[in-house]
Formats: C-alpha cells, structure tokens, sequence
C-alpha cells in the first residue's frame, strides 16, 4: 500500500504543469522596481520539481518578506519564500509537501496564506508594466537553474512595451556598461524590451548577449518584439570586435530564436559564434539599419553573421536587412534555409530580393527613426512568406512587432520585416496613436 502511495505521489508531481509565476516589474506599485531587484530575489532552480514550486492564494495576512523560511500549519513541511505576490507565492528548498488548503505562514498568527492548491514547478515571469521615467542600468540573468519546460521569461506589456520608434517613457534599458542585457541562463525568452546603450568608445558593445555558462547543455533562447538600437555607435575601422544588436555565444544543441525585432546602427545585428558542434537558429520577421557598420575583415562584416567555425542550421524567413557595408555573411559550413530575404546588396539568400531599399517612415539614423513601412513601398510590401503556420515548425506568428495582427490566411503574402502595413483606416488611426503617444 505504500508503495502504491508513493508512486500515486511521484506520478502526480511527474505530470504536474509547469504554472507561471508573475512578479509585477513597475516604476512604483509592482513587485519590483527594477528587473534587477527581481533578478536577485527570485534567482533560484526552477528545475526542481518538487523544491521549487507556485501556490495560488487569495490574499496575504500580514507580511511574508522574500527570503524568509516559511513551515505548513498541517503538512509541518518547510521552505523559504522567493516572494509573495497578492495571489501567488514561490517557494524554494522544499523539505516535504505542502498540500492545497493548509496555512503557510513566516509567523503562525500573524504573517501567513493559505494556499488553494498544492502547487506546481514553475515559470519565472517578469511581466513589466506601466509607464516609465528612468531607465535600467544593465542586468545579468544568471545563478539560475533551469529547463525547456522551467525557463525565465522577461516580457513587457502596454505602455512599458517597446514601439518601432524610441521612448523615454516605456520601459528602456539604457546603460554604459558593454554588455546591456546578459543571459547566462540556458533557458530564457525575451519579449518587448527598449534596450540602447549610452557609450560608444568600447569594442563589442552587446545589446542582447546570449551565454550560456554550460557550453556542454541544452539552450533554448527567444528574443522577440524588441528594439534594440545603438544610436551612440560610430563606425571604427581599429575595432576588431564591433558592437552587435545580440550576440550568441553558446554550445551544442543550442536553439536561438530572434523574430519580430527592429535594430539599427550596430556593427553588427545578430552575430551567432555557437563554437561547439551541431546548433540551430531562427531568424524571423526582423527589421536591420545600418547594423553592418562594422569596417574590420569581411568574414566579420555583416548585419547577420553565420560564421564558419561549427555545423550551423540556420533558418532565415522575411527579413529586412538594409547596409551600408554588407548585409548577410553566411559561413561555408551553415546549412541554411532562406526564404523571402531582403537586402540592400547582392547578399541576400534570394535572389529576387537583392538590391532593394523598402520605403520607411523615417531611415535618417537619429533618435527619430521610424522604420514603419510606408504605403508607396513597393519592395516589402506583400513580398513576404505568410508564417502563420511555419512549414519548418519553429516559430508560428500571427502579429508584428508593435501586435498588429499579421494576415492569417494562408494565401495572403505578409509585409517583410517586423511591421505589417495595414490598410484598414481603423489599424491606421491605432498605429499613428501609439506613435503619438510614445514620442516625448
């Protein structure tokens, strides 16, 4: 009977689902103020399915500080609290188990919850809200353990969330340090971020730096609906290293996916140095400017780079690339699957698509640039590969990068690059809104 017991146990905690556990990241009013506080505090393994896990509540009595050891009024099982939102905690070093009903408490009569279910591994979820005045010095996601099923998503929403254009109001990475947003973590998703450093003057300036500090495992990251913009960088033919929009620098069986991003004036925009055996990367729907300005040797120039050091597989669909040096540097030993790729030169995997410029709202390099697709265009316009479904069963998108939804029927061919020109007058009048509203 108690063996029975105990695999009816593990196998209820084998087919438990991984449940989000979202911390408010605001200027003020949220969880956290900053995505670093929130780095640090709820920096933990995600992997362990049953000593890391989220509870449901219905409200706090008194306080649970993060970090504080926390005992089940009935189970007497043990943990310490990451942190207690209004209706979720996230418990960490669970010695027993904690079961749906019963008290949680730091201080039996005073600070307590009591949980509506026996919980589940989880998902670290940054969700980033509201408007902004300050912007974010840089952040390290690392010290963590986790999973394809357990992994870290950053990801801001409504007036927090990245345009096409610059704002000093949504949420802006925005620092003097090399490398802006760095995650050593294998597993992480990105989503919707501002990110533009604040110094020029130093080799490999990284907007996105993807590094997994176990080159031996699995990685798995997404970075997605960002804009991720250089605009202190000036070309400099001493530097051997130019700065690049996001940098991979991982091991083998590593998946990059990057959709849905608008970078411009970088050295380089995606640069993937995956040194180690067989890895796969997806780059879908993004729009480049001026990211190819690096002026060092030829094998480094480039607004996508695809070096020839390890076995690639790399998946190129309806990109925007326009240069000023060269636009695509694809290595001998990349197996590459391209199809609907715009360049501004003779480099694009398709060759219908070379040596085209896409009209754009605003493409004079400056803080005003606005990279929305104009009506007269004729060059991006209906060109691209409707990926609603994608054939290769990477990536499935339905919206652009500022969430206007992207045509669903399969016959219908999408804008290249990361804005979908819409030609409803409703979609019309909502675009110009959200670019009223994000200009200062």
């Amino acid at each position: 009977m108690f063996v029975c017991r105990l695999v009816f146990i593990l196998l209820i905690y084998s087919i438990s689902y991984a449940d989000f556990f979202t911390c408010a990241i605001q200027e003020s009013g949220g969880d956290y103020n900053s995505l670093g506080s929130w780095e640090n505090a709820i920096d933990c393994d995600l992997t362990k399915s049953t000593g890391t896990r989220v509870f449901k509540h219905a409200g706090i009595t008194g306080t649970l500080s993060d970090n504080a050891t926390v005992w089940g009024a009935t189970s007497k099982s043990t943990g310490t609290l990451c942190h207690a939102t209004t209706s979720q905690i996230l418990l960490k070093g669970i010695d027993g188990e904690f079961t749906s009903g019963e008290k949680i408490y730091s201080t039996e009569t005073t600070n307590f919850i009591v949980v509506s279910d026996s919980g589940n591994p989880a998902v670290a979820h940054a969700l980033i809200q509201g408007t902004w005045t300050t912007s974010e010095g840089t952040v390290a996601i690392e010290g963590w353990d986790t999973s394809a099923d357990n992994y870290i998503f950053i990801q801001a929403v409504g007036s927090a969330r990245a345009g096409t254009t610059l704002s000093s109001t949504c949420w802006y990475m925005r620092s003097s340090a090399a490398q802006q947003l760095r995650l050593n973590e294998e597993n992480v998703r990105v989503d919707g971020l501002q990110i533009n450093p604040n110094l020029f003057s130093v080799q490999r300036i990284i907007g996105v730096y993807l590094n997994s500090t176990d080159k031996i495992h699995l990685a798995n990251y997404t970075v997605s609906n960002c804009l991720i913009v250089n605009s202190s960088y000036t070309a400099n033919s001493d530097w051997t290293y130019p700065p690049a929009g996001i940098y991979s620098s991982n091991g083998s069986s590593t998946t990059v996916k990057i959709y849905n991003n608008i970078m411009w004036n970088w050295g380089n925009g995606v640069y993937i140095n995956n040194s180690i055996f067989t890895t796969t990367s997806v780059i879908y729907c993004n729009s480049f400017y001026n990211c190819d300005r690096g002026t060092v040797a030829a094998t480094l120039s480039g607004a996508i780079i695809v070096p020839s050091n390890a076995l690639y597989n790399v998946y190129l669909k309806d990109n925007i690339v326009v240069g000023s040096t060269k636009c695509y540097t694809i290595g001998a030993s990349a197996v590459v699957t391209s199809t609907k790729n715009l360049s501004s030169d003779a480099t694009s995997p398709d060759v219908e698509l070379r040596d085209l410029i896409p009209s754009f709202v605003n493409n004079v390099v400056s803080d005003n640039m606005d990279l929305h697709i104009v009506a007269s265009d004729t060059s991006a316009i209906n060109m691209g590969m409707n990926l609603t479904t994608d054939p290769n069963g990477w990536i499935n998108i339905t919206t652009d990068q500022e969430g206007q939804t992207r045509p669903t029927t399969g016959t219908q061919n999408w804008t290249l690059g990361a804005d979908e020109y819409i030609t409803s007058v409703l979609q019309q009048m909502r675009r110009r809104f959200i670019s009223v509203i994000r200009k200062d």
